[in-house]
């Protein structure tokens, strides 16, 4: 299943985060993927894209500094206030999180993604954030599991771990 997986492309933001990440922090194990993404399964656009970048729990602050060198909206773990009143300001913005062990990547070349499955259990597991999604949740999924592959099992794997299996699994077409 995993050889026929769709891989959306990067933005060109997103693919000078990877490159400036890769040159500055070789070693640092991250993740990034793009709320637009899952743009392409709602009914309601929202107006901004957010990148996601999710690396390990040491180095969170370290991959913050560095990225507010090349970008003025970047966010290190914001909660809803911060949310509100800063982060929706931006048309795109750059948002820090730690990469939870099991979470769903992909390896793409050089970078690190997130698969399908990770992006619709982190949508669930974190309505704070992913606050434009909540609304369409059903619709997502549904659009989700009619144009990728989805891995069932693993995706509630990572929903248990998450501790959202309850709703997931409701969510599921």
């Amino acid at each position: 299943m995993d050889n026929n997986r769709h891989i959306p492309v990067l933005s060109d933001s997103a693919v000078r985060i990877v490159d400036y990440l890769a040159n500055e922090l070789p070693l640092v194990k991250t993740c990034i993927w793009e709320t637009r993404w899952l743009h392409g399964w709602m009914n309601m656009q929202p107006p901004s894209n957010w990148i996601i970048v999710e690396t390990e729990r040491e180095v969170l602050e370290s991959v913050f500094y560095r990225l507010t060198d090349i970008s003025n909206a970047v966010f290190l773990e914001p909660n809803w206030k911060v949310v509100d009143l800063y982060v929706l300001q931006h048309h795109e913005a750059v948002i820090i999180k730690p990469l939870l062990s099991g979470a769903l990547t992909l390896p793409v070349g050089k970078l690190t993604t997130a698969a399908p499955e990770k992006m619709l259990v982190d949508i669930v597991a974190e309505p704070n954030l992913f606050r434009a999604q909540h609304g369409e949740l059903d619709l997502i999924f549904a659009n989700a599991f009619r144009e990728v592959p989805i891995d069932q099992v693993k995706m509630l794997r990572y929903a248990l771990r998450r501790r959202r299996y309850d709703v997931v699994i409701g969510l599921i077409p």
